[in-house]
């Protein structure tokens, strides 16, 4: 079995790795740029929040982690679409 250090090694070289792909990926202009800067970095803006707490707590596991990870950005976008008064106070 790996390593509690080693593992969270592994994931910090990911985490550092994914930054600049993910960064790439909404400043892109070529063929398919439209696509990859609104759908595929919302992939790569998932997979850092999976790392990231995978990282400060090695003993989660990574699937649930990506479930709940998930479960809570999408929630934040339907919010985003949800205009009741309370809401927009705040973000005005």
């Amino acid at each position: 079995m790996m390593k509690i250090k080693q593992y969270q090694q592994i994931i910090l070289i990911s985490l550092i790795t994914l930054i600049p792909i993910g960064l790439w990926s909404k400043f892109y202009k070529g063929p398919f740029d439209l696509w990859l800067n609104n759908s595929v970095g919302g992939i790569f803006y998932e997979i850092f929040w999976v790392l990231l707490i995978v990282l400060m707590n090695p003993t989660l596991s990574p699937g649930w982690t990506a479930f709940f990870v998930f479960i809570i950005t999408s929630s934040l976008e339907f919010l985003q679409l949800w205009k009741p008064l309370f809401l927009e106070v705040i973000r005005a």
